[in-house]
């Protein structure tokens, strides 16, 4: 799949009407009743691979087990790509970890 097939594909509504879209810019939102939330980016890196970017606060890792969540929705169709990558990026620090082992390692709600 290709950056620009995902920025199409990726347009869904759960059964209560949250909606979870990419906007032509890259700028994952999430619609939940009439309020929209930007929740990340999609950015395409040099190697053709890409990254799911999260701009958050260190004080938003859930503690109890040293994590952030993440759309799940997005993870699946992100993991076609051995390369492709999640990205959090904080004001302390930079973390990265490969799509795969999130699908693999990873607990979801």
């Amino acid at each position: 799949m290709k950056y620009e097939d995902l920025i199409l594909t990726l347009n869904a509504t759960d059964e209560v009407g949250n909606k979870l879209y990419v906007s032509d810019d890259g700028e994952v939102r999430l619609k939940i009743n009439q309020t929209v939330k930007r929740i990340g980016n999609i950015k395409q890196k040099k190697d053709g691979s890409i990254a799911y970017v999260k701009y958050d606060k260190e004080s938003q890792i859930f503690r109890k087990n040293n994590s952030w969540s993440l759309p799940y929705l997005l993870m699946k169709l992100l993991n076609f790509n051995e390369n492709n990558e999640v990205i959090v990026i904080t004001d302390k620090r930079e973390y990265k970890i490969k799509i795969k082992k999130v699908m693999e390692k990873g607990e979801f709600l």
